[in-house]
């Protein structure tokens, strides 16, 4: 989420102020242009992936739970390089292309700028990949995590009260809950995306509006993990106070 932060910063926040159109109009269009703007797109297929890796996490933590650290040790090793590849399957058609700047229209103020890509390979569009990337992946880890949501009710009334901790309930509780709050990114993405391509004429709305929603999302997920995980409690003190009166008998 911070790595998309700052690559949105200078891909969308930057170019919004003004303070670069300057540059823009001094420069002709060029590949240059391009790693900016496919960086932020790679990051974003990543931001995209993670909550499916953090629910798979979830559910073998649940589902086998004698397993799970030799599975998730595995799972780990093979899906973050995979991760930081798979993006490239959707963005490798802008390394050939040109980016150029563009003025944005209403409702952005005078002097706002976009970055463009034309002369893509294969006039491979980038919105067609991320609108399906998005809908997938939401669709796959909102299944993920209705079984764990399901697996938690299931063992809270199999379970007896003495064999596990109330500590440890609420910890998975957060957890789920966590998990849950960072499809946030898949409704942002998913609204954006699939808004310039349905709706061209509100562009520049969806434009103005990705920044909000994107901050959103980078403090949503940290916020409810500190907020609902009993770790960060205060752990309320069990001293007493004992008054002793004399015995004057």
């Amino acid at each position: 989420c911070l790595l998309f932060f700052v690559s949105d910063f200078f891909y969308i926040r930057l170019p919004l102020t003004g303070i670069l159109t300057s540059w823009c109009a001094s420069i002709e269009p060029s590949g240059y242009l391009v790693i900016l703007l496919l960086i932020t797109y790679h990051i974003n297929y990543v931001v995209i992936l993670l909550p499916f890796l953090v629910a798979l996490i979830r559910i073998n933590l649940i589902l086998m739970p004698q397993k799970h650290q030799k599975i998730n040790k595995t799972l780990l090793k093979w899906a973050i390089p995979i991760i930081f590849i798979y993006p490239f399957i959707f963005t490798f058609g802008m390394i050939p292309a040109v980016g150029y700047c563009q003025s944005a229209g209403y409702p952005l103020s005078f002097g706002a700028i976009i970055f463009r890509v034309e002369y893509t390979s294969f006039g491979i569009r980038n919105a067609i990949g991320l609108i399906f990337n998005t809908f997938f992946w939401l669709f796959v880890c909102l299944i993920i995590n209705s079984v764990i949501v399901v697996k938690l009710i299931k063992l809270k009334f199999t379970l007896s009260q003495h064999s596990k901790s109330q500590a440890s309930h609420k910890a998975e509780i957060s957890l789920t809950v966590t998990s849950l709050s960072m499809t946030f990114s898949y409704v942002t993405n998913g609204m954006i995306a699939l808004g310039n391509f349905i709706l061209p004429n509100l562009t520049f709305y969806f434009i103005a509006l990705r920044p909000v929603m994107n901050d959103l999302d980078t403090c949503l997920v940290p916020w409810v993990f500190y907020l609902t995980h009993p770790i960060f409690k205060k752990k309320q003190s069990n001293n007493k106070i004992f008054v002793l009166t004399p015995d004057y008998s």
